[in-house]
């Protein structure tokens, strides 16, 4: 009697599956038989113990246990990080607009105004980078500078719906997001 449960022990810890018939381990051409019931190992547990939160409650540390009972607070930036993320992001856009201006076929020398305000925010936005701003109103009021510029760009411009218009257009429409999540962002970290 012993070598057989001494064989079911074996063939217990050998196992590491469920085969598509029950739980069974496939091992080339046979099926060995591991368990002899077909809940898996956790509704067993559950089962056993009763729930499986006090399972996990008994075995665990109370140091470990206190932990995670307790809510963990959200990982979000702070508004600083969030600024710099936003400032790398309206770079990236705006050095992507400046070459697409440039490789514009239909563009002429009437269109001199427009490349100068774009080129006239990225500086500005270049600019805040390296700024140390004192709190997220100094950071608000250089980013409406920016805006700005594009905005009189997106008036001088004619050609609203070409390839570079729309991309203007969605530039603006991203500098006016972003402020908000460094404020929400603000907002939370105050609380």
């Amino acid at each position: 009697m012993s070598r057989f449960l001494g064989q079911m022990r074996h063939r217990a810890s050998v196992s590491n599956g469920f085969g598509r018939d029950g739980l069974t381990r496939k091992d080339g051409r046979t099926s060995v038989y591991v368990l002899r019931t077909s809940r898996p190992p956790v509704a067993r547990r559950t089962v056993a113990c009763g729930s499986l939160d006090s399972y996990r409650n008994q075995d665990m540390h109370p140091l470990t246990a206190a932990q995670a009972s307790s809510p963990q607070p959200p990982f979000l930036p702070t508004w600083r990080q969030a600024m710099h993320a936003s400032l790398g992001l309206v770079h990236s856009t705006l050095q992507q607009l400046i070459e697409l201006m440039v490789d514009d076929p239909d563009r002429d020398d009437s269109e001199v105004d427009v490349d100068c305000a774009v080129e006239l925010a990225l500086e500005h936005i270049k600019r805040m980078s390296v700024q140390q701003h004192a709190d997220r109103y100094a950071f608000e009021v250089e980013w409406i500078k920016a805006t700005a510029a594009l905005r009189l760009a997106q008036g001088a411009f004619g050609r609203p719906q070409s390839r570079f218009g729309l991309r203007l257009k969605d530039a603006i429409q991203q500098l006016e997001m972003l402020p908000e999540l460094v404020e929400f962002v603000d907002q939370d970290d105050g609380e």
